[in-house]
């Protein structure tokens, strides 16, 4: 007998380097023509939701250093973010172009292009930062293409990509969740309902809001 549920599907948003929160929004330029301090200051607007200042403050520190990736990363993940996916697809490519080491970047474009339904092109990005740098840090890398490979119907090969999510990072709640659902596909709600419990404890100790989402679908299962 097969298992029917709404499922929880959680992909891993895009990564920003994180930055301490402040009390408010006056960040003291140490260096007034410094287009880092533009950046980390656009980056706390974007947490904030105050994106127009955010895109102000991407494009300052653009236009004081052209060669300098993160502001380019940052930006495309706020177009990305405002749907404007060929802005952003451009600044990723920038960002790219400048860095090619940088993995989250390549993450990004990946989630931009599975967004697009490009998915060969988000595969290989995703491919392309596993690669780049395949430790603990990359495992959110490892949960998107497990994600894709799920929607494609590649069970097998999502199943792997979660369990190297969590090898690396075994406090990545959405690997749980994500696993938990592929298990239901697959019939094995025993170990289904094992992951999710575990998501459901991570998203609550990391308070995250996805906790009760997993808690319903647990009801849903009995538990």
């Amino acid at each position: 007998m097969r298992y029917h549920y709404c499922l929880l599907l959680l992909a891993l948003t895009p990564l920003l380097t994180p930055l301490p929160s402040l009390a408010n929004n006056n960040v003291q330029f140490i260096q007034p023509q410094d287009a880092e301090t533009y950046t980390n200051r656009g980056l706390i607007y974007y947490d904030k939701g105050e994106y127009e200042l955010a895109l102000k403050d991407y494009n300052q520190a653009i236009l004081l250093n052209p060669q300098y990736a993160k502001a380019y990363k940052n930006r495309g993940l706020l177009y990305a973010k405002k749907g404007e996916y060929e802005l952003a697809l451009k600044d990723y490519n920038r960002a790219i172009l400048l860095n090619p080491q940088d993995a989250e970047t390549y993450r990004n474009r990946g989630k931009l292009y599975e967004e697009k339904g490009e998915y060969e092109l988000a595969l290989r990005d995703y491919n392309q930062a596993t690669i780049i740098n395949p430790q603990s840090s990359q495992a959110g890398a490892y949960n998107s293409r497990g994600f894709y490979y799920y929607k494609i119907g590649k069970d097998e090969l999502a199943l792997k990509d979660y369990n190297q999510a969590i090898l690396l990072n075994p406090q990545l709640a959405e690997a749980y969740a994500n696993r938990g659902n592929l298990y239901l596909k697959m019939n094995n709600p025993q170990q289904a309902i094992q992951d999710l419990k575990t998501a459901a404890q991570l998203f609550y100790e990391q308070g995250n809001p996805a906790y009760q989402k997993v808690i319903e679908l647990l009801k849903q299962l009995g538990q």
